[in-house]
């Protein structure tokens, strides 16, 4: 069985332990709003640890689970009350689902074969998915025309860049987190040369896309 009473010492940061003697487990983690997840670390407790790893998660965009990790991706350090880390994901997140399983039987004979000290997942909280670059400021190359087009939300107006090496740049105002860029092409413009980078401050540009990469 496992101990669904302990869950919340999985987060509380104590080092308590949950445990389960079943030998698979699935934990399921609300965090209240859409959520960039940048990395899930668990701590286990002594050696009881799973082999085999499924993490799915609930699209904000969509409502819809689909599974974006599993055990291929985890990375394990050591072997006693140690730690494996997963890398994060690309979709904007609500909810999570760890699927635990084929554990490892803990040293104080006590038949627990699933057991953690700490369950932490890091990334951005974001409270509210709005487009941010509503209103705010836009330049383009010298030779384009109706920059104001880029921004408007009206389809029939239109920016055009009227150079091989055409640019536009929009501030944000602040440190941002962006989950989508969405583009609505006029005639016959296409993205097979666009690149997209972004800055902070007046740092340096840093490349998000190859030139029709997108």
């Amino acid at each position: 069985d496992c101990a669904e009473d302990q869950t919340s010492k999985l987060t509380d940061d104590s080092g308590s332990e949950w445990y389960c003697k079943e030998n698979e487990a699935t934990l399921e983690l609300d965090f209240g709003n859409p959520c960039s997840i940048s990395e899930i670390q668990f701590q286990w407790w002594g050696s009881s640890q799973a082999t085999n790893f499924v993490v799915s998660a609930l699209s904000y965009e969509t409502g819809e689970w689909s599974t974006v990790k599993t055990t291929d991706d985890v990375t394990t350090e050591g072997w006693f009350n140690h730690w494996s880390y997963i890398t994060g994901w690309d979709m904007t997140t609500t909810k999570i689902k760890i699927q635990l399983s084929e554990g490892k039987l803990d040293p104080w004979s006590k038949t627990v074969l699933l057991g953690m000290r700490r369950l932490q997942v890091t990334g951005l909280e974001q409270d509210e998915i709005i487009v941010i670059s509503a209103g705010k400021e836009v330049t383009a190359n010298s030779e384009s025309s109706d920059v104001a087009a880029l921004l408007d939300d009206n389809a029939s107006t239109v920016w055009e860049g009227n150079s091989d090496s055409s640019w536009f740049e929009i501030n944000l105002g602040g440190i941002s987190a962006v989950s989508d860029i969405d583009f609505a092409w006029a005639n016959v413009a296409s993205q097979d040369n666009l690149q997209i980078s972004y800055k902070v401050g007046s740092g340096n540009a840093t490349d998000v896309t190859e030139k029709g990469g997108v």
